[in-house]
């Protein structure tokens, strides 16, 4: 199941204004009265979004002035920001079949708006892959389900405040004793959730004897030009037989006679913290 979401960002201002004072907001969420997704996916998330141009865009001069290319003389240079109103409609007393000129609707499996929290994100996005990576028996054979997820982005969208947050740095030689920290993003928030899930599965094979017992591995790879690079390697010894300036050593993408796609001599670290 292939889902997309949006993190919709704070507004910016346009006039130097530090703060949110000033700032116009171009993305407009349209709530749904609907209780159910859908796509069957995080029902209580609005899943709509409706886009304005800046106001001091060109496209939003063209649509103040009804279409047409605004001139020198023209009234439509006036400083009054447009109401969202101003830039759907053209005027016309036919509201009906007016032509929305600079305003799109984007639908999603979930948007959340400038003031959601990362733990909203992480309930409603990361939560579940997790949980589905777990065989709901552990006393089966079955198999979880593998999950992949990424963000995408401009420069300045979010995507490292989403995806990493704060409050997992050492400071001062001591850590925080805060799991999970309220600014923490997916990427520690999932690692804590999976380990948590894995010492409560250990505790209870120990309790029940024969249960099975789990061990969480990682790695952790750049993908740069299309070459691989492994950030966490082994220390072999044909490490030390490499001179500084031939680099780190690019891994090659193999797939298995399985058709398991994977990245040959990609180092594994068992984790357990």
């Amino acid at each position: 199941r292939l889902c997309f979401f949006l993190r919709a960002p704070p507004p910016v201002c346009s006039n130097g204004t530090k703060g949110n004072e000033g700032a116009a907001n171009t993305i407009e969420i349209i709530e749904t009265k609907s209780a159910a997704n859908q796509r069957g996916y995080a029902p209580t998330l609005p899943t709509t979004v409706r886009t304005y141009p800046p106001l001091n865009s060109n496209a939003a001069k063209v649509v103040r002035c009804g279409g047409k290319v605004p001139t020198a003389a023209s009234s439509c240079n006036s400083k009054k920001a447009p109401s969202s109103k101003s830039l759907i409609d053209d005027g016309r007393a036919d509201n009906d079949s007016t032509e929305v000129r600079g305003v799109k609707e984007y639908s999603y499996s979930g948007v959340f708006g400038p003031k959601s929290t990362q733990s909203e994100v992480y309930n409603n996005i990361a939560a579940p892959l997790v949980d589905g990576l777990f065989p709901r028996d552990m006393d089966s054979e079955s198999l979880g389900e593998s999950a992949l997820l990424f963000t995408l982005g401009v420069t300045n969208a979010g995507k490292t405040h989403t995806v990493m947050g704060t409050g997992f740095e050492t400071k001062g030689g001591k850590k925080s004793t805060d799991y999970p920290s309220e600014n923490w993003g997916i990427i520690p928030r999932a690692l804590h959730h999976i380990l948590t899930r894995i010492d409560g599965n250990n505790s209870a094979a120990a309790t029940n004897a024969g249960g099975p017992k789990l061990q969480m591995y990682m790695s952790y790879l750049e993908i740069y030009n299309e070459s691989i690079y492994d950030l966490l390697p082994q220390k072999t010894q044909n490490a030390a037989s490499r001179r500084p300036c031939d680099g780190p050593p690019t891994l090659k993408l193999r797939e298995s006679r399985r058709g398991r796609i994977f990245v040959r001599d990609l180092a594994r670290h068992a984790v357990s913290s």
